[in-house]
């Protein structure tokens, strides 16, 4: 598929009265070369069942048309991106929303040595498992940053402790 197809396709999809803005075919022709074409369209047709919302003519409005295009961007990278950290992703989103002063650098670095110290003794599925049952209900139920910081330490701590007698 040319890149002139794909960009037809895309508008296709977006359909008439609305059409990709030289920006919008810009941002296309990145994700076109970064991106197999099979999977950039099976992610439109994600955003496209997620994100449009249809008038009394059954055509998207314009506002979810737009919503698409921003988020499009989104959806291919979390599909490209390993489970594991689709879901840090979320449990950084979730402490941003909830706890004032979360800081998403430090937050990362925990997480990423909560998998380090799993890793002696897991795969990546059950460390995803793990994380989605165990560390969104952590972030969900601190009270603030500070609380999350020392519960997600101590665990780390007592994992290591563990896996790790002689250190």
């Amino acid at each position: 598929m040319t890149y002139y197809d794909f960009i037809n396709f895309i508008e296709s999809k977006v359909t008439f009265p609305f059409s990709l803005s030289l920006k919008n075919r810009k941002q296309f022709g990145f994700y076109y070369h970064k991106y197999s074409t099979e999977f950039i369209k099976e992610c439109i047709e994600i955003g496209v069942r997620r994100y449009f919302r249809y008038d009394a003519n059954k055509l998207p409005t314009q506002e979810s048309v737009n919503e698409f295009l921003n988020k499009i961007g989104g959806i291919l990278h979390n599909r490209n991106t390993m489970p594991v950290y689709q879901t840090i992703d979320y449990i950084q989103n979730l402490g941003r929303k909830r706890h004032m002063g979360w800081n998403n650098i430090i937050a990362r670095r925990i997480l990423d040595g909560y998998i380090r110290v799993l890793l002696k003794k897991w795969d990546y599925e059950k460390i995803n498992m793990e994380l989605r049952d165990h560390v969104v209900m952590i972030t969900k139920e601190s009270r603030d940053w500070s609380e999350w910081v020392a519960t997600m330490t101590d665990i780390i701590g007592e994992i290591a402790v563990v896996y790790w007698p002689n250190i």
